[in-house]
């Protein structure tokens, strides 16, 4: 299922395999475990055993979320650092972002992080965004997204519609939040017409009955029609203790049929096997579904078109 991101394990068992090629899954996202061997061999056994594989993604956001090993400052000391003195250091920055995930035979680096948030955020979105002033987020995710397409890598908006001013780790549980005002939103919509993805997060939306924002078509409308975004729509993962009042099931069905396109999953794989068949059985039998997986194949299409793929 082309739509699906999922992490693989670390040690690549045929059994493993066998799923992803009856299943159809060509995306896929690596964490640190994955860099502590031969990362090389291992991506090349996953290319021979797969083949055609499209989105090669990692989080190399720089700080404590760089998945890749070395020395990569954080985004908000290095926004601190482009107000006081300049682009220039913020560019080398960036673009020894993209030449890592470029080294590894990547083509995805799922960042930047745009939630408005300074150095007062809680520890699970602290030092990861660019600060709290949407205008320095923007010139900071604009500058970020040029020196990753200089190296041909593709970049991701997250966390819509924005985790500033939450405390409650989605990581954990559903955060909540009052209002989401159009300064959360200014980056996402300023930003829309250069970036080719934007990942959604696990947000109580406060107009759908607290309803996860993952699951809310209000949300993903705001992003289509109000921010005017007209490119892949991810979810953040779909593991996360955020849904856990829901089933594994029931996350991808109600993420695809709000509107979702590419749907992230990073837990073990077997538990998506296990719901495999009556997944598929689920969109099969669903216009609605069926349509939304039809327009989730275009947008990739369309993606495939302008992003490079590693061979």
């Amino acid at each position: 299922m082309l739509f699906l991101i999922l992490s693989p394990s670390t040690e690549l068992k045929e059994e493993e395999l066998s799923f992803y090629r009856e299943a159809g899954i060509r995306n896929f996202i690596f964490f640190k475990q994955h860099f502590e061997g031969d990362f090389s061999e291992y991506l090349n056994s996953l290319k021979k055993a797969l083949k055609s594989l499209f989105l090669l993604c990692v989080d190399q956001e720089g700080g404590r979320v760089a998945r890749i090993p070395g020395d990569f400052p954080s985004p908000l000391s290095m926004a601190r650092q482009m107000r006081e003195k300049g682009d220039r250091a913020f560019c080398e920055w960036a673009k020894s972002l993209a030449k890592a995930v470029k080294s590894q035979g990547l083509n995805v680096n799922l960042a930047p992080c745009v939630d408005l948030a300074d150095e007062k955020a809680p520890d699970f979105l602290k030092e990861r965004t660019f600060g709290s002033d949407p205008e320095e987020v923007i010139e900071c995710a604009k500058l970020f997204y040029y020196c990753h397409a200089e190296e041909g890598i593709a970049t991701c908006l997250k966390h819509f519609p924005g985790l500033g001013g939450v405390e409650v780790d989605p990581h954990e549980d559903l955060p909540r939040k009052s209002l989401i005002t159009e300064k959360d939103l200014k980056p996402f919509k300023s930003l829309s017409s250069l970036y080719p993805m934007v990942m959604t997060t696990h947000l109580s939306d406060p107009s759908a009955q607290g309803l996860p924002s993952t699951f809310s078509e209000r949300i993903v409308r705001l992003l289509r029609e109000y921010c005017n975004f007209k490119g892949l729509i991810l979810t953040d993962d779909l593991n996360m203790k955020a849904l856990k009042e829901y089933e594994l099931a029931e996350r991808f069905i109600l993420s695809l049929a709000c509107g979702h396109n590419c749907l992230l999953y990073c837990g073990p794989y077997n538990e998506v096997a296990k719901i495999w068949n009556d997944l598929r059985k689920e969109i099969e039998k669903s216009k609605i579904l069926r349509e939304k997986a039809k327009e989730s194949f275009y947008l990739l299409e369309k993606l495939k078109k302008s992003i490079k793929i590693p061979e």
